[in-house]
């Protein structure tokens, strides 16, 4: 059976995004957990995980997440129906209410710049894989 998520994406549309994910992912993701999801044919969004479950969705087929951002969830169960409330009552979008909520070092979006930190010294033996991956990105464009 194959498993999905609902995912809050900090743009202005009412619905929520259906992404499919491997049943390891389904495993680890918690709702409240940040994703890296594609949006539209080229961008990246970061977004909340609002629910995991195994129902497709009828209207496209469902994309598969990009990345998992987050270890652990970094909103709860308790902040996600506060902004359910806020979008319900305020007649906005979850989205809006993500992008509010949020501080913007947490929405990574396709157009963010990284750029290398020059003042710390950066050890790369303690950097994981993927860390280094993109460190070593950031070092080769940005010498």
């Amino acid at each position: 059976m194959q498993n999905f998520i609902d995912v809050i994406i900090p743009v202005p549309l009412q619905k929520l995004f259906t992404y499919s994910i491997t049943s390891s992912e389904a495993n680890f993701l918690k709702k409240g957990m940040r994703v890296s999801v594609p949006f539209g044919k080229s961008k990246i969004y970061t977004g909340i995980v609002y629910e995991i479950h195994q129902h497709a969705p009828l209207a496209y087929e469902a994309k598969e997440i990009h990345q998992i951002l987050d270890e652990t969830p970094i909103v709860n169960e308790n902040q996600l129906q506060l902004w359910s409330w806020i979008a319900n009552y305020y007649m906005c979008t979850l989205g809006d209410v993500m992008r509010a909520a949020l501080p913007s070092a947490f929405i990574l979006e396709s157009e963010t710049i990284i750029t290398k930190n020059k003042v710390k010294i950066i050890d790369e033996s303690n950097l994981k894989d993927d860390e280094f991956l993109v460190y070593e990105a950031i070092v080769l464009k940005n010498p």
